[in-house]
């Protein structure tokens, strides 16, 4: 994969039915959020216009979580 700098997340999605695989890349923080909103707009999309039964989630390529910038 491409490196990315230390604030950056990117996602891939691959499916086959009724299977989505999101496989994510760098930093899951407050500055990554809108990304993160993006690959749950795009998840909730796949369910209702594809009928995905069932979502894993890769995190093997995400570096650091840091929570600190979410509202509980």
């Amino acid at each position: 994969m491409i490196p990315l700098s230390s604030q950056t997340l990117a996602h891939s999605i691959s499916e086959k039915a009724p299977y989505l695989v999101v496989s994510f890349n760098g930093v899951f923080n407050g500055a990554t959020a809108r990304q993160i909103e993006s690959c749950q707009s795009e998840i909730q999309r796949s369910i209702a216009e594809r009928g995905t039964r069932f979502v894993v989630l890769n995190f093997q390529d995400v570096t650091k979580i840091d929570t600190s910038g979410y509202a509980p």
